[in-house]
């Protein structure tokens, strides 16, 4: 485990078990709903610092966690905090861009917030990635599956952190 640590920076490869991260948004939801809101952007918070703990998250996964960064924005604007929603659906936007917000779970303000931090998103300058291998597979960008992989891509990414792989026949790159 030393040795994986040192080379990835990652303890554990797998995705954690979904039933009990299902349970986690589950018991979010309902503190949410009994006005314990500080306990739901707790578990909320969870799970995402658990997403980023973990380096190839399985599709149940990204989904689950895309939709709990949702959540947890609406969650801070519905607490009155409206920087806090904006750095989360910020956030959000740049590890989950592929997943939309749910617009019949969510209210139109919160969805306004997602749609102005999007749009700032795109005015802001990008840096160009370039990824060069031997083998075909599919690119992912922190929760986003950006698609096929054939040797060389090139995209455009706002400053910021990411985590980038490539799945193939051959296994994971990192």
């Amino acid at each position: 485990k030393e040795l994986l640590y040192s080379l990835t920076g990652y303890r554990n490869l797998e995705s954690p078990d979904l039933t009990g991260l299902e349970a986690l948004v589950l018991e979010a939801n309902q503190r949410e709903a009994h006005y314990e809101t500080h306990v739901a952007h707790e578990l909320r918070g969870n799970i995402l610092s658990l997403f980023r703990a973990t380096p190839w998250p399985s599709e149940a996964f990204r989904k689950l966690t895309a939709r709990t960064s949702h959540d947890l924005a609406a969650g801070w604007l519905a607490d009155g905090y409206e920087n806090k929603a904006r750095l989360s659906a910020r956030s959000s936007l740049t590890s989950f861009k592929t997943y939309s917000i749910d617009k019949t779970r969510h209210s139109p303000p919160i969805r306004e917030i997602f749609k102005q931090e999007a749009s700032k998103l795109k005015s802001q300058a990008k840096l160009r990635l370039r990824i060069e291998s031997d083998a075909p597979g599919i690119l992912y960008v922190n929760g986003d599956q950006l698609g096929d992989y054939n040797e060389r891509w090139e995209i455009l990414l706002s400053k910021g952190e990411y985590r980038v792989w490539v799945q193939s026949e051959m296994g994971w790159s990192f």
